[in-house]
C-alpha cells in the first residue's frame, strides 16, 4: 500500500470502493471484455442485480442480517452495495451516535490508534454471510454524509465523526491545513487529503484503509 500517497491515491481516497467476492483473488470480478456494460466472473458474463433496505447493513446483527441476505438471494440477487458508515436510521431522522465506529472510544473521545472490536466483528460477520450466499459485495469506504455537516451542531455526521478533531485525541484543528471548524459544505475537505498530500490526515486515512484491506483479503 506504499504507493497510495501519489497517483491513483487521489481516486482511492476520494471515492474509494472495493469490490470483492470469495473465494478471493483467483476469482476476481472484472468488466466483461466483450461488453463493458456487464461484468465477468469465473470466465462468464454476469449481470449484477441487488439491493438492500439500508446502505450499511454490515452494522446489522443476527437474524436481521441473515434474513435480509436470504431475501436478496430468493429474489435472484447476487450483489449488494455497502457503505462502511455508522449512520443509523430512526423515525425522527438520521443519527450518528448510535452505531459503533471503527475506533475505540476512550472516555469522551476516540483514539484512532486503537480499533473498536465490535465494528470490525460486524464487518467480518457480514463478509462471511455474503460469502456463504455467493453475494458480490461493493464496499464504499467514504460516504460523504458521515463527514459533512457542522462541527458545532448536533444532528449531522461531521459533528459525531471520529475524524472530527473535536472527537479524537490524535490531532487538532490547527494541525491539518484542510480542516476548519464549522460547516463543511456539500463535500468536506477531509476527503481531499490524498490530493493535497495532507501530512496529518493522510497517514491516518491510509492506516484505516490498510485495516479494511486486511479484513477483506
Amino acid at each position: 500500500m506504499s504507493n497510495l500517497r501519489k497517483g491513483t491515491g487521489a481516486l482511492l481516497w476520494s471515492i474509494f470502493a472495493v469490490s470483492l467476492i470469495a473465494p478471493a483473488l483467483s476469482a476476481q470480478i472484472r468488466p466483461y471484455a466483450e461488453n463493458p456494460a456487464y461484468w465477468e466472473y469465473q470466465g462468464k458474463p454476469l449481470l449484477l442485480f441487488g439491493g438492500s433496505d439500508r446502505d450499511n447493513i454490515f452494522q446489522w446483527t443476527g437474524r436481521r442480517l441473515t434474513d435480509h441476505l436470504d431475501l436478496l438471494k430468493q429474489c435472484g440477487g447476487n450483489y449488494i452495495r455497502c457503505t462502511l458508515s455508522s449512520r443509523e436510521y430512526t423515525a425522527k431522522g438520521y443519527r450518528w451516535d448510535l452505531l459503533p465506529y471503527p475506533f475505540a472510544r476512550i472516555a469522551d473521545r476516540y483514539d484512532l490508534r486503537r480499533w473498536n472490536p465490535e465494528y470490525w466483528n460486524r464487518l467480518r460477520t457480514f463478509l462471511r454471510e455474503t460469502k456463504k450466499r455467493g453475494i458480490i459485495v461493493q464496499l464504499e469506504i467514504w460516504d460523504r454524509w458521515n463527514e459533512s455537516g457542522d462541527s458545532r451542531k448536533p444532528g449531522n455526521g461531521w459533528y459525531d465523526s471520529p475524524w472530527n478533531p473535536d472527537n479524537n485525541v490524535n490531532y487538532d484543528w490547527a494541525d491539518s491545513p484542510l480542516l476548519k471548524k464549522g460547516k463543511t459544505g456539500f463535500y468536506n475537505p477531509f476527503h481531499l487529503a490524498a490530493v493535497t498530500d495532507d501530512p496529518v490526515l493522510l497517514p491516518w486515512q491510509q492506516r484505516f484503509v490498510r485495516k479494511i484491506v486486511e479484513e477483506v483479503v
